[in-house]
């Protein structure tokens, strides 16, 4: 198996404003892959570099690496990748998985925001699934709400 990273540099192929980035199979060119943001807006002049080297950090982060020159397109960039694996000679070292003190959020680099929101992703999963949570919300369906209110609560949890 091949895989290439695209990069959408065009507003005729992104969902939004900013240019994204997906990873695909060769053999399966009609599958798609998760669509990440790089925070590089298709209108800025200067897209090709910032999205290319944003999207080399957000790889870097899920442990994938470039093998080979970018392609510019019209509407994207191009480049063979392959995953890293685990003690691979010549890999270069992920950053921080940590919040790096003193930063916001916009201050991250693209591959650091990709890793924070999915531990936060994480997090709020493993809360609204503990027990506590759980708790709470079966009292709420077990009070004395009337039948509209807890078809509009139950809905709304996706029960």
């Amino acid at each position: 198996m091949r895989y290439f990273a695209l990069v959408g540099t065009d507003d005729s192929v992104v969902a939004g404003e900013v240019c994204d980035l997906i990873i695909v199979d060769e053999d399966s060119p009609g599958a798609s892959g998760l669509s990440l943001p790089l925070f590089v807006k298709v209108t800025d002049p200067d897209k090709l570099g910032k999205a290319q080297a944003a999207a080399e950090g957000v790889l870097r982060e899920l442990d994938w690496r470039v093998t080979g020159p970018w392609e510019i397109a019209d509407t994207h960039l191009r480049a063979p990748v392959e995953m890293r694996g685990p003690g691979t000679a010549g890999a270069a070292p992920r950053e921080a998985d940590e919040w790096p003190a003193g930063k916001s959020f916009g201050e991250l680099s693209p591959g650091q925001k990709v890793v924070q929101a999915r531990k936060a992703g994480r997090r709020l999963e493993a809360e609204l699934n503990s027990p506590a949570v759980q708790a709470a919300i079966s009292a709420l369906l077990d009070s004395d709400l009337d039948e509209q209110d807890a078809a509009a609560v139950e809905r709304h949890l996706g029960l």
